[in-house]
C-alpha cells in the first residue's frame, strides 16, 4: 500500500488564498514582507514555513500560526 505525502503549507495557501485574487508571488513577498526568493523556496517546496512567516500568514489570512507549523510538520 502506498502512501500518499500530505499537502505542503503553501498547496494549501496557494489554492484558496492566493489563486483567487490573481496575485504574484511577487506581490504576496511584499505583502508579507518577506523576499521574493524566500517565497519562491518555499513555493517550490525548497524551504519550510518559519515560526515567523507563520506568524505573518496568520495575520494576512485571519488563520493562527499554529495551523501553518502543524501543516508543515
Amino acid at each position: 500500500m502506498s502512501m500518499k505525502h500530505p499537502a505542503h503549507p503553501w498547496e494549501v495557501l496557494w489554492h484558496p488564498y492566493i489563486e483567487p485574487r490573481e496575485k504574484t508571488i511577487t506581490e504576496v513577498a511584499s505583502a508579507l514582507g518577506v523576499t521574493r526568493k524566500t517565497l519562491d523556496a518555499i513555493v517550490n517546496c525548497r524551504a519550510d514555513i518559519s515560526t515567523e512567516l507563520a506568524k505573518r500568514l496568520s495575520i494576512a489570512f485571519d488563520t493562527t500560526p499554529e495551523l501553518w507549523l502543524a501543516m508543515q510538520r
